[in-house]
């Protein structure tokens, strides 16, 4: 099922670069947009490794999930059956972030389009309110008249720009010496 197997695959990469590269673990952040967002929202379901999480056009809920997004039929042969069928909504409900909510503690800022119909934005909110209400610091940032992609340059601009702040607010900004960098010319 969705949310396990996956997991563990982006943990066991995770484990491989902290062994093999210099990682600050006290300043990891986890990132994704639409199956990536999903599995933001699955690794901040199961681990507090990281200090930090945006989860753009994520899926918190597959059972809400069913009915309303764009491409409803494909879910029945990843989850083995419909909602209403005891096999399919089991498996809807195991892969679901929403369900496995209680206890998340990472910082979490949602991003998501407000006429996205492969992922209605119902579903980011959903695991929005679950952190509010557990006292999680989370924002969500909505843009109006955006799909799942073909994002408007401006809105990409102000989308990596509202990222950045929450990277710098929660990971923190490295000292200038530590920064690195090249030279032009």
């Amino acid at each position: 099922g969705w949310g396990f197997k996956d997991y563990e695959d982006i943990m066991a990469g995770v484990d491989h670069a902290i062994a093999n590269y210099d990682i600050d673990t006290d300043r990891m952040g986890v990132t994704g947009y639409s199956y990536g967002g999903y599995m933001t929202n699955v690794v901040i379901t199961k681990t507090d490794r990281f200090a930090a999480a945006i989860a753009g056009a994520s899926i918190s809920n597959w059972v809400s999930d069913y009915g309303v997004a764009d491409i409803p039929r494909t879910k029945e042969s990843e989850f083995y059956g419909p909602p209403w069928e005891e096999r399919g909504l089991e498996n809807l409900m195991r892969s679901s972030p929403i369900i496995h909510a209680k206890g998340v503690s990472t910082p979490t800022m949602f991003v998501h389009g407000e006429s996205d119909h492969r992922v209605p934005i119902e579903e980011a909110e959903q695991m929005y309110v679950a952190l509010r209400k557990q006292k999680v610091p989370a924002r969500f940032v909505r843009y109006p008249d955006s799909y799942h992609g073909g994002w408007t340059p401006w809105r990409t601009v102000h989308r990596t720009w509202v990222q950045l702040e929450w990277w710098e607010q929660w990971l923190g900004r490295r000292p200038a010496s530590e920064q690195g960098g090249s030279s032009c010319g």
